[in-house]
């Protein structure tokens, strides 16, 4: 029995000292500092089983995997927006005039006003300043359109005036749609010179001497609808004259030899 227990207690020495490799055991401070030492460094390998250093194993809870639901988006069909400038979709004018070696437009001369063909243009000289309104109209008539003229300004001032007559049966009615120098537009019925439109002021109108201006007007049936550098900036509805003629006008209320000239009409049949 005694040997057998020198025996026993002889080989749980010889396995200690296999196991600790002649080593003490570690405290469990020292344990705690290299762990804590192996978390604060950067870039440390993960701890290995040895050197009496006991790693735990943390039970963590295996992630929840959640649907993620993507909407689908939904396309939706845009309203192509038709551009504000007439010139842009209408294409080809169904007639045009640049006034190079034409002869559509009537012209005159006395003491208060003249009007010729110029330097490839139609000029307009209102000689005088006693608002004496002068027109010249053409020999074609039309019905339902987009007329637009391209004026340029010489000097000018307030209330001086030029701009389209349309759909005027003869030379003694018609619809006058008029530009102030000042930066105002409105239109008046001529044969009884009723304000269709009181004066106003106008964003894209360049107002005062040496502009240049596109004048422009659509006519579908009552609906007349009104252009300056082909942005829309008033429509109206007035039936009284449904075709007509179409031409130019001027009137000087202030400056002396006020010119206007013309460098280009056309017109678009709707």
């Amino acid at each position: 029995m005694i040997r057998k227990l020198s025996f026993l207690l002889l080989l749980v020495f010889l396995l200690a000292g296999c196991a600790n490799g002649g080593q003490s055991q570690p405290s469990q401070e020292e344990i705690a500092t290299r762990v804590a030492l192996l978390r604060l460094t950067p870039g440390s390998s993960q701890p290995t089983a040895g050197d009496g250093i006991v790693l735990a194993t943390i039970q963590t809870a295996a992630p929840q995997l959640t649907a993620t639901v993507t909407a689908t988006p939904t396309l939706t069909a845009t309203p192509t927006v038709q551009p504000s400038d007439p010139v842009s979709w209408l294409g080809t004018p169904t007639w045009r005039d640049t006034f190079s070696g034409s002869n559509n437009f009537y012209t005159t001369a006395d003491e208060n006003v003249q009007f010729n063909y110029a330097n490839d243009t139609f000029n307009m000289t209102a000689y005088n300043v006693n608002g004496w309104h002068s027109w010249s109209l053409g020999n074609r008539r039309i019905a339902n359109f987009y007329l637009e003229a391209t004026f340029k300004v010489g000097d000018c001032s307030g209330n001086d005036q030029y701009g389209l007559v349309f759909r005027a049966p003869d030379t003694s009615q018609g619809y006058f749609y008029i530009i102030r120098c000042g930066g105002t537009f409105g239109l008046i019925r001529w044969d009884t010179m009723e304000q269709l439109i009181d004066w106003k002021p106008v964003v894209p109108l360049k107002s005062g001497p040496n502009q240049v201006n596109r004048v422009g007007v659509m006519a579908r049936g009552s609906e007349l609808s009104f252009y300056i550098n082909g942005e829309e900036i008033q429509k109206i509805n007035n039936g009284r004259y449904v075709e007509g003629m179409f031409g130019f006008f001027i009137a000087s209320y202030g400056t002396y030899n006020f010119n206007v000239q013309v460098e280009e009409v056309a017109y678009w049949n709707q």
